[in-house]
């Protein structure tokens, strides 16, 4: 094994390194705040410059390792969804954003917190 956990999905691109940028590594905090604080799991992909933190069916969380952002549920028009954006560098605040719009789709979490 290479060190991670065996509950930790692992993406081509943590196999290689290939990507795992700022980007990843922003995605990454991001999702064990969210599971240390909120118990909310996530999975993270990273290539390219850009990560993703999977929270659930219907939300991502995306990062370029400078902000964060994710559709807020506020569609400007029914086909354009308005983006929330926070930086990258408050990983608590960003946590604490996510958690509430986890809640507002009500979507399920895997621990007890």
């Amino acid at each position: 094994m290479d060190g991670r956990r065996r509950d930790q999905r692992v993406w081509p691109a943590q196999l290689t390194g290939a990507g795992w940028d700022a980007a990843g590594e922003a995605a990454g905090a991001l999702r064990a705040e969210l599971f240390e604080r909120y118990g909310i799991a996530g999975e993270v992909c990273a290539g390219f410059g850009v990560a993703f933190v999977s929270v659930g069916a219907g939300l991502l969380v995306w990062s370029d390792g400078y902000s964060f952002w994710w559709a807020s549920g506020r569609p400007c028009k029914p086909w354009d969804p308005a983006y929330a954006f926070h930086d990258a560098r408050d990983i608590v605040t960003a946590a604490r954003r996510v958690a509430l719009r986890v809640e507002a789709l009500q979507l399920p979490r895997s621990g007890a917190h």
